[in-house]
């Protein structure tokens, strides 16, 4: 599981460097860049995956309610 994680993070980071190569052409502006779309990119992942785990509590009408 941990190289999962490892993976997602190294692959969004990359892809944060990638986008931010073809904005950006000072090499520092480029990392500082890069690693704000890294964790752009993970907060979306993270909001996404939040979202359809709600969708499916909605859908499942979860057995333990607040009534």
């Amino acid at each position: 599981m941990e190289v999962a994680a490892l993976a997602i993070l190294i692959s969004a980071f990359v892809g944060g460097f990638l986008l931010a190569s073809r904005w950006v052409k000072h090499p520092a502006l480029q990392i500082l860049l890069g690693i704000v779309m890294g964790v752009v990119i993970i907060g979306a992942l993270a909001a996404t995956a939040l979202g359809v785990a709600f969708a499916g509590c909605l859908i499942l009408g979860s057995a333990t309610s607040f009534r």
